[in-house]
């Protein structure tokens, strides 16, 4: 009789070695010995990436808005007056501005929403895939911790990240854009609703306008990146779904 030969371990197709969280192969240099389902994120992503945009242009529309209260701010003192007209045409450019905030702030929130949703997909996706030191949970609800979801989630995505596409470069720079930008946008308010004076309100609507043209350029460049980053990953778990 012959020996029967020892079975072979034939490893799934697409099978990344296991990925310690730093990003490392593991020291058994085997694959994970098992494998789930992964689940489709191309809907999630198209959704996302358009809000984006959607916010990218709310945040063209404030900075419109300042532009406007700053041209009805030049045209009374111009004039020298200060009647009931000019003052109710620089309450409704104030409010105006408010207004356009606001909106940015409830696409964005929409946007964090779609986020944490295709984040913790994107998590478990990986895991399925052999990946271990990821969060699901955090992935998700990092995004909703005030200053930390400018740190944790993009931690989760880039761990989650890496076994689809590799380099997650993009996604940092998507992070350091979206995080200035963040941090930009909120200069100013304070003193636009402390000024007493014209010329007080005037200067605040100038450093306004600066810091929403600013964080508007950082945040085309965090909206191209979160774009291409997340038509990749969607592209990648599409092949293996």
């Amino acid at each position: 009789m012959f020996p029967t030969p020892a079975p072979q371990h034939n490893p799934p197709p697409f099978a990344p070695p296991l990925v310690t969280p730093f990003g490392q192969q593991a020291l058994t240099g085997h694959y994970a010995t098992t494998y789930g389902p992964v689940r489709p994120t191309k809907g999630l992503g198209v959704a996302i990436i358009t809000v984006l945009w959607v916010e990218f242009a709310t945040i063209l529309l404030n900075v419109a808005a300042a532009f406007d209260a700053q041209r009805v701010v030049d045209d009374i003192d111009n004039y020298a007056r200060l009647d009931t007209s000019s003052i109710n045409r620089l309450a409704e450019a104030e409010n105006n501005v408010v207004a356009t905030g606001l909106l940015t702030l409830l696409v964005g929130f929409a946007a964090i929403i779609l986020l944490a949703v295709w984040s913790n997909r994107v998590s478990h996706n990986a895991q399925n895939r052999g990946v271990i030191g990821l969060s699901p949970g955090l992935a998700a609800g990092g995004w909703f911790i005030p200053f930390a979801n400018t740190v944790i989630p993009f931690i989760q995505l880039r761990r989650a990240a890496k076994p689809f596409i590799g380099a997650t470069s993009v996604i940092t720079a998507w992070q350091v854009c979206f995080v200035w930008a963040a941090l930009i946008s909120r200069s100013g308010i304070r003193d636009m609703e402390e000024a007493t004076t014209l010329l007080e309100f005037s200067d605040a609507l100038w450093q306004r306008m600066s810091s929403l043209s600013l964080a508007a350029a950082l945040f085309l460049v965090a909206a191209i990146c979160a774009t291409r980053s997340i038509t990749d990953i969607n592209r990648r778990v599409s092949t293996c779904a």
